[in-house]
């Protein structure tokens, strides 16, 4: 597969160190471009809710951390400025995840204040609208 190394080398790097990702498997990552939410791998519940609130495409972080977050059990941390879809980067793969069915604690979000907390809790509660 041949791929544009140097435009996503800091990525690139960033993946393998983080996750021992093999090559093969980052290549892949990196070559989808994925551009639209159906191509991140996301059920189609989640799918119909993100439709619902108008988004089509994800951003930047969205599409570097949900496949990951989808496909691995690893932890993440990932900076982005305000407004760039933080909380649907690891809310989506958080809510895929969980089994509704099961009564144990299946994930947990920690936030540093209050009102992000709350903010936070409403923007999960739309991904969710649509889970059954």
């Amino acid at each position: 597969m041949i791929f544009n190394y140097t435009k996503f080398k800091g990525v690139f790097l960033w993946i393998k160190k983080c996750f021992s990702a093999s090559v093969s498997n980052i290549a892949l990552l990196l070559q989808s471009h994925m551009t639209d939410f159906s191509s991140l791998g996301i059920e189609p519940m989640l799918l119909e809710a993100i439709e619902a609130l108008g988004f089509q495409t994800p951003t930047e972080i969205q599409q570097q951390a949900i496949p990951i977050l989808l496909t691995q059990e690893k932890d993440m941390v990932a900076l982005a400025q305000t407004g760039t879809g933080k909380t649907a980067a690891f809310g989506i793969p958080m809510l895929q995840r969980i089994d509704a069915n099961s009564r144990i604690t299946q994930g947990l979000v920690i936030a540093p204040t209050r009102e992000l907390c709350l903010q936070i809790s409403k923007e999960l509660a739309k991904y969710a609208s649509k889970i059954k």
